[in-house]
């Protein structure tokens, strides 16, 4: 499992543009989210809190993880399975 997605305690990620910070944000909030992150169970969406420096950006982290959840729901791949499964099977879900 990607070591970024197993968040205990707030965090900060600063890099320059394209470097895949809103990737890397989107699957920890879905690793938070279903329950694959070294919490051990789901987070509820009202707990968590995404700051960003744009309401550009924002929007664009909303729409890719609606996007990406929508997409699990439905069975379909995504950029994040491997990094799911990887967490799945380390946690024994």
């Amino acid at each position: 499992m990607n070591g970024a997605y197993a968040l205990r305690r707030n965090v900060v990620v600063v890099a320059s543009a394209g470097t895949g910070k809103t990737h890397a944000l989107v699957g920890a909030l879905l690793h938070a989210l279903l329950g694959l992150s070294d919490l051990g169970e789901p987070v509820h969406p009202a707990r968590i809190v995404a700051t960003t420096f744009s309401r550009k950006a924002a929007a664009e982290i909303r729409e890719r993880l609606a996007t990406t959840l929508a997409t699990l729901a439905a069975g379909a791949p995504t950029a994040y399975d491997r990094d799911l499964a990887d967490a799945a099977s380390r946690l024994g879900v």
